[in-house]
């Protein structure tokens, strides 16, 4: 992943300028590349996210505009809205993407289509 990622290869300081590069297992890099630009959300991470929102909003609520206390409210109704829908349990026992689930994601809301189309997926654990 490091050969793949411009940023990893910066932070180590590795140029492939006039470099040939020859990648053993070669059918895994589509993955890799798919893994290098996409995102996981867990659960933890989204009530993380939620209570240092919920902060961070109580501390400056008497400086930011009514606009900006808005546009807080909507992503804290959005982390709200994940944390709902990963705290469901799977209709199939010992999967998480069972069918139903399936079902379910196809009719979700347009945020977490959204979150799909930009390659974020939401994880229980």
């Amino acid at each position: 992943n490091t050969l793949l990622s411009t940023q990893a290869r910066a932070a180590v300081g590795l140029s492939l300028h006039n470099a040939l590069v020859v990648i053993d297992e070669a059918h895994n890099v589509p993955e890799a590349l798919r893994g290098l630009s996409s995102s996981r959300l867990t659960l933890p991470i989204i009530k993380a996210a939620t209570e240092q929102l919920t902060a961070y909003t109580r501390k400056y609520a008497s400086r930011l505009a009514g606009r900006n206390l808005f546009y807080l409210g909507q992503i804290r109704r959005c982390l709200t809205a994940m944390t709902k829908y990963l705290g469901k349990k799977p209709a199939v026992v010992g999967t998480s993407t069972s069918p139903q689930r399936l079902s379910t994601l196809a009719k979700s809301p347009p945020w977490l289509e959204l979150l799909h189309h930009h390659r974020v997926t939401l994880h229980p654990k």
